[in-house]
């Protein structure tokens, strides 16, 4: 082959290759563009739609529990804190895992925070929950109260037990889980479900079906820090998830309800 010809054909590769890349580029430039005009365009809300009441009484012995729960879009980051949470430092928060990243993703989340310590003077907590550039705030003051209260009280509503019933010992609790999503097929989800307990809980995730996942879908994989990750979400995933919690002494379980949607 003469050297003319060797560098003709040098020459349309390098032009193919450069206009291969250039269109790789402007395919990754549009991409970009795209997800953050949609980024812009989105509304971010966020609401609190349950919270304790705004004064709760904790008897003598016993734990008291309160919860928030919260609707969002990006998916809310929940927290409590102790004190009126306005001028809480949010980058030291724990994220929900779900990318806020996502335009069209609907949340539904629930935050729960035990209070195992004797209650020696009124103390305010606050449900913080932030979804994008919104921020949403629930107070409620816990104050001490006779142990007679129990007669007075739902067990239930508060999650109450004696705190000395285990000695250093705690019951399983789910405190942090989504409860419901909105989000696109395709999409990566890992869906946490924080617990608190003593010894530390077992934690087991169940399918649609009820089935026990345990790997045979590559799809869905749980952590040992108790999420459960699902891959490129297809509609015949929509469904409840269920969390079960297990640590000795007892037994706790929360779902999450899955609904993808097409992307537009």
């Amino acid at each position: 082959m003469k050297v003319n010809q060797m560098l003709c054909i040098l020459s349309w590769a390098t032009i193919v290759m450069t206009c291969a890349y250039a269109t790789t580029l402007e395919d990754e430039q549009n991409s970009l563009s795209s997800r953050q005009q949609k980024l812009e365009e989105r509304n971010d809300f966020v609401k609190i739609v349950k919270a304790p009441a705004l004064r709760i009484s904790q008897p003598t012995g016993y734990s008291v529990e309160l919860e928030c729960e919260v609707v969002g879009s990006p998916a809310p980051v929940v927290q409590w804190v102790h004190g009126s949470g306005q001028y809480v430092n949010f980058d030291e928060f724990e994220t929900n895992l779900i990318s806020e990243s996502d335009p069209t993703i609907m949340t539904t989340v629930k935050a729960r925070l035990v209070i195992e310590h004797q209650i020696r003077s009124e103390s305010t907590y606050t449900c913080v929950a932030k979804s994008g550039g919104k921020t949403a705030y629930a107070s409620t003051t816990v104050h001490k109260g006779p142990r007679s209260l129990i007669k007075q009280q739902n067990l239930t509503d508060n999650f109450l037990y004696k705190t000395n019933l285990y000695g250093a010992l705690k019951p399983v609790r789910i405190t942090n889980f989504i409860k419901s999503i909105l989000t696109l097929m395709g999409s990566n989800l890992i869906l946490p479900c924080r617990t608190i307990g003593r010894p530390l809980a077992d934690i087991t995730w169940l399918d649609i079906d009820g089935n026990v996942i345990a790997g045979k879908d590559p799809r869905f994989k749980t952590l040992p820090t108790g999420e459960l990750i699902i891959s490129d979400l297809k509609w015949s995933d929509m469904g409840s998830y269920t969390c079960v919690a297990k640590n000795g002494l007892s037994k706790d379980t929360i779902s999450t309800f899955i609904y993808p949607i097409k992307d537009d």
